[in-house]
C-alpha cells in the first residue's frame, strides 16, 4: 500500500509543478517552457504566432475570465495563470476567425479588460525567447492599465498600437 500511495503522490507532484492548482492551467514556468517548444516549432513550420496576456479590470471572478477564454481556444493554444489576475496564452495566427478575435468580442460583452499582445513573424522567432515575448505582452499591458484600462495594445517593435 505505502508504495501506491507513493507513486500517487509523485504523480499528483509532477501534474501541479507545472500546474496552477487554483485553475488548472499551466503556471508561468510551464508556459514559458511550453512557448519555448512552440517558438521551435515555428522556426521549422515558418507559422506565425500571437502571445496575449489578459487582465480583467473589474472584480469578475478569474474563474468566469478563464471559462470564456477557454470557449475561444483550441487544443493546441497555450492557456497559462501568469499572475494573481494575469493569464497567459500563445495562438497561432493562421485561423481564418482568430481566437484572439473571439476572446476580445466575448470578454468585452462580460467585463472591462485589458489585454497586451505581442505578434511573433519571421524573423522575429528566429532568435527571440519565450521570456522576452512575454516580458513584451507584459509592458503593453501595463501601458493599457496605466491609460485607464479596458484596451487592447500591440506591441509592434518601437512603437505600439491600439485597438
Amino acid at each position: 500500500m505505502f508504495e501506491q500511495d507513493f507513486v500517487n503522490l509523485i504523480s499528483r507532484l509532477a501534474r501541479y509543478s507545472g500546474e496552477d492548482e487554483a485553475t488548472g492551467l499551466r503556471n508561468l514556468r510551464q508556459f514559458l517552457h511550453d512557448t519555448e517548444r512552440e517558438l521551435a516549432r515555428s522556426r521549422r513550420t515558418g507559422e506565425n504566432l500571437r502571445i496575449l496576456v489578459v487582465e480583467p479590470d473589474s472584480g469578475i471572478s478569474l474563474a468566469e475570465v478563464v471559462r470564456v477564454v477557454q470557449e475561444c481556444l483550441s487544443h493546441e493554444d497555450l492557456f497559462a495563470r501568469i499572475g494573481s489576475r494575469c493569464l497567459g496564452l500563445l495562438v497561432a495566427e493562421e485561423f481564418e476567425v482568430s481566437p484572439v478575435d473571439l476572446i476580445y468580442s466575448r470578454l468585452e460583452s462580460l467585463t472591462p479588460f485589458s489585454m497586451g499582445e505581442r505578434r511573433i513573424a519571421h524573423p522575429d522567432f528566429l532568435t527571440i525567447s519565450a521570456q522576452t515575448l512575454l516580458q513584451n505582452a507584459l509592458q503593453v499591458l501595463e501601458t493599457a492599465k496605466a491609460e485607464g484600462g479596458n484596451r487592447h495594445i500591440v506591441w509592434q517593435s518601437d512603437r505600439m498600437a491600439v485597438h
